[in-house]
């Protein structure tokens, strides 16, 4: 090989090399740039908690399930289901009008005090958390919310307390309502309306449900943002 080919191989690579390192530097300054738009994100949401419109709940009529829990009359009718949003994930996509009958929904999460009690009346064991890696004690409160419960530990609940597990559209309407928000209480997230990671809302780990009046969704329901989450009667395909 020829000195004139390695020099034109030597020239290339010191190309190269500036190239990538050029790119290295313009993605660094791209992702600095995106966790500086992320904090004055965060900064806004902080200091000003989105307003929303006075929602009256006692026009929804109310009943109580076997389990003495408030249950919310959800009208039929339609509602937008998914979105398009570019930040929405892949299979919350496309947006679509579904309609759905009636029907009652929980108000509050589940309790553990409700749970024990079915637990003990039908001679189930309770749910363990092992990956829990604190005093799983925390996490026990009469009003904390069960965790660590299967599919088939929510049916039975149901079934012992006269209700059904909601099908995913209709946990959806009653989390979003008909106006198409973002969040069960309106457009934009904001710390002090639900419980999250991190301490920020007031709470080390889950919060007894029903602690956040100002995050109730369109029907009035507690906890449909955060806290845990909740099985629905469908499979997900």
């Amino acid at each position: 090989m020829n000195k004139t080919v390695l020099f034109a191989i030597a020239i290339f690579m010191g190309l190269l090399t500036i190239l990538t390192m050029i790119a290295l530097v313009k993605e660094s300054q791209k992702g600095e740039a995106i966790r500086q738009q992320v904090k004055k994100m965060k900064t806004r949401e902080e200091a000003a908690p989105p307003s929303m419109p006075f929602t009256d709940y006692s026009q929804y009529k109310t009943l109580l399930g076997g389990d003495g829990e408030k249950m919310v009359f959800v009208p039929a009718g339609i509602f937008p289901m998914g979105s398009n949003s570019e930040n929405s994930d892949f299979d919350e996509q496309p947006e679509r009008i579904v309609f759905l009958n009636d029907y009652y929904i929980d108000q509050y999460e589940v309790t553990h005090k409700n749970y024990r009690r079915f637990s003990k009346m039908l001679k189930r064991k309770m749910p363990e958390i092992p990956v829990f890696e604190d005093d799983v004690r925390l996490l026990q409160g009469d009003e904390q919310p069960i965790v660590g419960v299967t599919w088939m530990d929510a049916v039975a609940y149901c079934k012992w307390a006269g209700k059904r597990l909601p099908t995913e559209a209709e946990w959806e309407k009653a989390a979003r309502g008909t106006d198409g928000r973002v969040f069960p209480w309106g457009p934009a997230f904001h710390i002090t309306l639900a419980n999250g990671r991190g301490e920020e809302d007031g709470f080390q780990y889950t919060a007894p449900v029903g602690r956040f009046e100002k995050g109730r969704s369109f029907y009035g329901l507690y906890d449909m943002g955060g806290n845990v989450a909740e099985w629905v009667s469908d499979w997900y395909d």
